[in-house]
C-alpha cells in the first residue's frame, strides 16, 4: 500500500469508498450531498490537496487537507482495511504538507459518540488536543487542534548570562531591580523598558496574565505565574 495524490481518474474509486462509509459523514445522506462532495474532491485534487492509499488499483483510504486553512478536512478508510495503519499513513503524509509553525485543526466526533473512538484516538496519537464543541450539518462535533511548533528565544546582553523574568520578583523588588539595570546601562535600547518601568510594569503584567490564561485554556500547565 502507498499514499499518493488523488487524480481526476481516481474519482470513481474514491466515491465508491465514500459511499460505503457515508453514514459516518453528516451531509452525505443524500445524492445531492454526495454530488457536492464529489465536486469538492475534484477541486482538492486540482490543488494536490487530496491523498489516497491504494492497494494495487483499489482505493482503501482517502483524506482531504487545506494548505491555506492549515487543516485536515476529511478522512475515511474502507472498513475492510481498518486497523492496518491506513489512516496513520494518510495523516502523516497530509501533516507533512501543512505548515508546522501554524496550528493545524480538524473536526471530528465528540467524546462518547460510538463513531468517534478510532478517529479521536488517531488524532491524539498525532499530537492533537481537544478543542471547542461545534456542529456540522446539525451533527455534534468537536474541533481538535495540533499546536504550532514554536522556537524558544532566550535573550541576553553581551557578556552576561541569559536574562531572567523580572516579573517573578515581588513588585517592590522588581522596581528596585529595574532602576539598577537602567542606571547600569544608560542609553541601551534593550534596557529602555526599565527606565520607564512605571509604565512598562502594568502593561507587562497584563500581557503575562493574558498569555497564562490562554495557555491554561489550551491544556497547558505552567509552573510559573509569569511565563518567560
Amino acid at each position: 500500500m502507498e499514499t499518493v495524490y488523488g487524480k481526476i481518474h481516481d474519482i470513481q474509486e474514491w466515491m465508491k469508498l465514500v459511499r460505503k462509509v457515508r453514514d459516518n459523514f453528516p451531509g452525505l445522506e443524500t445524492e445531492e450531498g454526495l454530488k457536492d462532495y464529489e465536486n469538492t474532491v475534484l477541486k482538492f485534487m486540482g490543488k494536490d490537496q487530496a491523498l489516497c492509499v491504494k492497494d494495487e488499483d483499489r482505493i482503501c483510504g482517502v483524506i482531504l487537507f487545506s494548505r491555506n486553512r492549515n487543516m485536515i478536512c476529511c478522512l475515511a478508510v474502507d472498513p475492510e482495511f481498518r486497523r492496518k495503519g491506513v489512516a496513520s499513513l494518510m495523516l502523516d503524509k497530509a501533516l507533512s504538507e501543512l505548515d508546522p509553525k501554524r496550528e493545524v485543526t480538524v473536526s471530528t466526533f465528540r467524546e462518547g459518540d460510538d463513531k468517534g473512538g478510532a478517529p479521536r484516538a488517531l488524532y491524539k496519537k498525532f499530537g492533537f488536543i481537544e478543542g471547542e464543541l461545534t456542529e456540522e450539518f446539525g451533527y455534534p462535533n468537536q474541533v481538535f487542534f495540533r499546536p504550532a511548533k514554536m522556537n524558544i528565544v532566550h535573550y541576553y546582553f553581551p557578556g552576561t548570562d541569559p536574562w531572567k523574568n523580572i516579573m517573578n520578583l515581588p513588585e517592590n523588588e522588581a522596581f528596585a531591580k529595574a532602576k539598577e539595570l537602567a542606571d547600569a546601562h544608560p542609553g541601551e535600547a534593550s534596557f529602555g523598558r526599565f527606565a520607564d518601568f512605571v509604565n512598562y510594569y502594568p502593561t507587562r503584567k497584563a500581557t503575562d496574565m493574558y498569555v497564562y490564561e490562554r495557555f491554561t485554556e489550551k491544556g497547558g500547565r505552567p509552573e510559573l505565574q509569569h511565563p518567560y
